[in-house]
């Protein structure tokens, strides 16, 4: 069983964050693979983005996303997880998160965001 890749933690401070990039299955010269992402917020207002590249060394603009962006903008919900399965090739993924501007930023936070492949 593989065990569980922190892609970002407690964002209580900060605005918009960018995680490490972490070493994706074709690094390894792996073909496409499953990877499952668990992203935990505490009353957090933004986006959650998770980002892959085909470049062995990437640029900031080397980046897409994986799967659509994750809006946490619903109103009154305290807690909030999302959990999600997706298969794909790439060198590199990482995590990015977008706080809303609607909603101050010391409302909520990310827990962490953890990735398994």
């Amino acid at each position: 069983m593989n065990k569980p890749i922190l892609l970002f933690s407690n964002t209580t401070n900060n605005r918009n964050l960018v995680g490490e990039p972490v070493k994706s299955y074709l690094w390894y010269g792996k073909k496409s693979h499953i990877y499952t992402v668990g992203i935990y917020t505490t009353k957090y207002y933004g986006d959650v983005h998770i980002e892959g590249t085909l470049i062995s060394n990437p640029s900031d603009t080397d980046w897409f996303d994986v799967i659509p962006p994750k809006n946490f903008n619903l109103l009154n919900i305290k807690e909030r997880n999302f959990g999600t399965t997706f298969t794909g090739i790439y060198l590199f993924l990482r995590a990015r998160i977008v706080p809303s501007l609607t909603f101050p930023y010391s409302s909520g936070y990310i827990d962490r965001i953890l990735l398994i492949q």
